[in-house]
């Protein structure tokens, strides 16, 4: 019992402390919505892909994450202005994909 407690509390520990990572600035060049689900795809251009999951093409906002709409309308004023932004990613999607869970623009 003792060792099943220790082997779960060190999953929940090497989980839980994952620090998010930011992609470095880069211009938004393909956008796609999910065909059945609120969330988006989205690529970089100039950005050095961060490869933590199984997909490599491109990363995803979270459908769960109430933060998703602001995230969405960010990337598009960005990808419609030409501007570029730098992406918060922690863990993976259940899509295999980065998931973003912020979005920063700058001129």
């Amino acid at each position: 019992m003792k060792k099943l407690l220790l082997a779960s509390l060190l999953t929940i520990s090497s989980t839980a402390f994952s620090a998010p990572q930011l992609t470095e600035w880069g211009k938004v060049v393909h956008l796609e919505t999910g065909w059945n689900e609120d969330h988006m795809q989205v690529v970089l251009k100039d950005a050095p892909y961060i490869n933590i999951c199984s997909h490599t093409d491109g990363y995803h906002t979270d459908s769960n994450n109430e933060a998703r709409k602001m995230q969405h309308s960010m990337l598009l004023a960005a990808y419609s202005a030409g501007d570029e932004v730098s992406l918060a990613i922690e863990g993976c999607t259940i899509h295999g994909r980065p998931k973003i869970i912020s979005v920063r623009i700058r001129k």
